[in-house]
């Protein structure tokens, strides 16, 4: 196979798209791949848990890739969370040094070694050997792409709670496209029974009798949009130096809020109140219902003059 690959290479130099029949020829390649790989391997796995002999089988392979100092990023389905074998495979690959997050849905089984070879799965048992550069960039912004959108692998109970909800309203955005539960513990890589115990408690969360009320009543509470994280805090103020006018520290903000009055950070004196529409109380109104009476004269005064 080596030197089947290296007279294609010759004969192709832009690179090419080859064909393994079977898994043993898939497993005979990954070996002699990842034993020479320099810098990277990316990987992706389609399913919720994966098979205990094959994870016995990768794991000695990938530490020894991981103690060489060769990067790992791996996309996990989030249902592998919850899968015992699965989730102990993936403990000792972080501990190694190796990055691993999860997402909903993630790609079929794909491999990417040194950005210069991929393995994608093939419809008879084997897999496709993709050298070609320009379907190479196209696979990697994909990863890229779900990478940045995935979420971080991490242990705990509160971990997979938060989890757990994102895949509840998954599974409620696919209810409300009118996916059966068969399709859509395909989708998640769970199982149909598991499947249908979370459409029951999102059903019975939303008050809902049918698969299409509860999709109904979602997109009517916004639960089926996604919701951005918040803003990051904003920093305490800085205390001013010494001598500095209030309201060069402080401006009146545009929309004044209820509440005591807010204290000076530097000399520790309340700040003056200001009205509705954050001008001081004597000011009028902006604008005057008709025939209402004249609004009285506002004082007026240097600065405002100014």
């Amino acid at each position: 196979m080596p030197v089947y690959l290296q007279a294609r290479q010759h004969a192709f130099p832009q690179g090419a798209i080859d064909h393994l029949p079977d898994k043993f020829a898939v497993r005979t390649l990954l070996t002699d791949v990842i034993d020479s790989c320099r810098s990277e391997v990316l990987v992706s796995k389609h399913g919720g848990s994966f098979p205990v002999a094959a994870l016995r089988e990768a794991l000695p392979r990938d530490l020894a890739l991981l103690s060489r100092g060769i990067r790992m990023r791996s996309l996990y389905q989030h249902a592998t969370r919850f899968d015992q074998p699965t989730r102990t495979h993936a403990e000792h690959l972080v501990a190694a040094g190796a990055q691993i997050r999860t997402l909903p849905e993630v790609l079929p089984q794909m491999i990417i070694v040194d950005r210069a070879l991929a393995l994608l799965p093939a419809r008879s048992g084997g897999a496709l050997i993709i050298r070609e550069p320009d379907l190479l960039a196209y696979l990697l912004d994909v990863f890229e792409r779900d990478w940045a959108q995935a979420t971080p692998y991490a242990t705990g109970p509160q971990a997979a709670h938060g989890v757990s909800q994102t895949m509840k309203q998954t599974i409620l955005v696919m209810l409300a496209k009118g996916l059966k539960d068969d399709t859509i513990a395909r989708r998640l890589g769970i199982s149909l029974r598991t499947c249908r115990r979370h459409v029951s408690e999102l059903l019975e969360t939303l008050g809902a009798h049918s698969r299409f009320e509860a999709g109904v009543i979602a997109e009517r509470q916004g639960l089926l949009t996604h919701h951005p994280a918040p803003p990051p805090a904003i920093e305490a103020p800085v205390a001013a130096p010494p001598n500095t006018p209030v309201d060069a520290v402080h401006p009146a903000p545009d929309t004044a809020r209820s509440g005591p009055a807010p204290e000076c950070p530097a000399c520790g004196r309340a700040l003056p109140t200001h009205g509705p529409q954050g001008r001081p109380p004597d000011d009028p109104p902006a604008t005057a219902p008709p025939n209402a009476a004249p609004a009285r004269t506002a004082r007026e005064s240097p600065s405002k003059r100014h």
